[in-house]
């Protein structure tokens, strides 16, 4: 393995358990808690924001809260617009670091490897069209969005009609979070 790969791959490990330990601390202080309080007079800034978090495993939880307690105090289709462009603006931030950063790295890994290896599972071409069909459907999922942009840059999408698509994505299911949880509350 080249030493750039090796050293590409530790920097993103080491992002990847520095944005975690960031956010487990949010979490542990309730500074989301505190923050969603200080911006109910402020719903657009708060529903981007709670958008914005809504893409991740470790966050969506809170940002779900948040989201359903905005739609509570303020018309339910502006919060889920401006939602959900937080949510798109996360994954396009994702997106873009994926595709220019970690999949030159597999393409590295992948053109070392012979083809027996796992990786080259990636180079069938039945597989191409398989990519974004299976990360728009775990975008649209309750599962962490995070693979299925990977899933996205892997393929040849495009940005701009990616960040479209996935803005409809969650603008709808924030919508259906927000009714879910104002049935059940």
């Amino acid at each position: 393995m080249h030493s750039h790969v090796k050293q590409h791959l530790v920097q993103d490990l080491l992002v990847l358990a520095g944005s975690i330990f960031i956010t487990v601390v949010l979490l542990r202080t309730h500074a989301f808690d505190s923050l969603f309080t200080a911006l109910r007079e402020a719903p657009v800034l708060a529903s981007f924001i709670a958008g914005f978090f809504f893409t991740s495993v470790i966050t969506f939880a809170p940002a779900a809260v948040a989201i359903s307690q905005i739609g509570q105090f303020h018309p339910v289709v502006e919060v889920a617009f401006f939602g959900a462009l937080g949510a798109a603006s996360a994954d396009l931030i994702l997106f873009l670091f994926v595709q220019k950063r970690i999949k030159k790295d597999i393409d590295d890994l992948i053109s070392e490897s012979s083809e027996k290896n796992v990786l080259s599972v990636f180079r069938l071409e039945f597989l191409r069209w398989l990519n974004p069909v299976l990360g728009v459907l775990i975008i649209a999922s309750p599962l962490p969005d995070e693979i299925g942009v990977a899933l996205l840059a892997f393929s040849k999408v495009r940005v701009g009609p990616a960040v479209v698509f996935v803005f409809c994505l969650h603008f709808l299911g924030i919508l259906a979070v927000i009714s879910a949880l104002q049935i059940l509350i």
